[in-house]
């Protein structure tokens, strides 16, 4: 591990003399680097604006959230909620 922060100091200190910048201005270099590379990740994984079909079921005929609210039935009316219906 040594070698190798060994390794990175002297390639920083080269390329700060192969651009004549201050450590100061070599903070500012990779602080920007960073940032657009955060952007560029951000717009190539980003959410797309197009709008998606969503497929529905062959028959259209799904009861999935009645036949829920109906296993909850007991359930509801032993808390009072049983007077509300949710359809």
């Amino acid at each position: 591990m040594n070698k190798f922060i060994k390794w990175h100091k002297t390639y920083c200190q080269r390329i700060k003399g192969l651009l004549n910048i201050s450590h100061y201005q070599m903070y500012w270099v990779c602080f920007t680097k960073g940032a657009l590379l955060i952007v560029l990740v951000c717009m190539l994984t980003g959410c797309t604006s197009t709008n998606k079909k969503l497929e529905t079921h062959p028959t259209n005929n799904l009861n999935a959230l009645e036949k829920f609210w109906d296993l909850l039935r007991p359930i509801r009316i032993l808390n009072g909620t049983g007077a509300i219906e949710f359809n």
